[in-house]
């Protein structure tokens, strides 16, 4: 098993992975910065053995523009190779959890949700503003083993439909 320790690096001797697939929208970079702002570099970058970014290009970027010069850094015990590199610099993107639709709409505040990232349009509360027209599209996703379930989650259906009216829906059962 691969060992890492933290260090701490200057961030003009970091070099980028050219390869680096991984694209964040302008909205999501500004998140990232408002977080920093909030609660510091609590997330380090991951490098190689020379500096080369495995994880971390959008912090970089961001950091930059804010001024800073170094930034915690976890580093391989070995150097990888170019295929685990672009191995880890997927995984670290791509293998990510999902959401619980059901924790997320009931235990937790929508400024937080709308804060921390999600849109409107991902929580079904793009309600009409002064005139506007409804969203066309609303996913309501509902997760149940029983078939007998389905009777508690209508109720439940009705009211995500509430939150969205004159929008069509497509109901999602897993």
């Amino acid at each position: 098993m691969m060992e890492w320790t933290n260090e701490t690096r200057k961030l003009k001797d970091l070099l980028p992975n050219a390869r680096n697939p991984r694209r964040v929208s302008k909205r999501m970079s500004d998140k990232l910065g408002e977080s920093v702002d909030e609660f510091g570099v609590c997330d380090p970058l991951i490098i190689n053995l020379d500096g080369e970014i495995i994880g971390g290009h959008t912090r970089v970027k961001q950091l930059l523009k804010m001024g800073f010069e170094e930034v915690p850094v976890r580093i391989p015990s070995k150097k990888l190779t170019r295929k685990q590199c672009d191995k880890l610099c997927l995984l670290l993107n791509k293998a990510t959890g999902g959401w619980d639709d059901n924790c997320l709409a009931n235990e937790w505040e929508e400024d937080i949700l709308l804060e921390g990232g999600f849109t409107r349009e991902e929580l079904c509360i793009d309600a009409p503003v002064d005139g506007e027209e409804s969203p066309k599209k609303c996913m309501i996703s509902i997760n149940f083993v029983d078939p007998e379930q389905l009777k508690d989650a209508e109720e439940r259906i009705e009211e995500l439909v509430d939150l969205c009216p004159g929008a069509t829906y497509k109901v999602k059962i897993k």
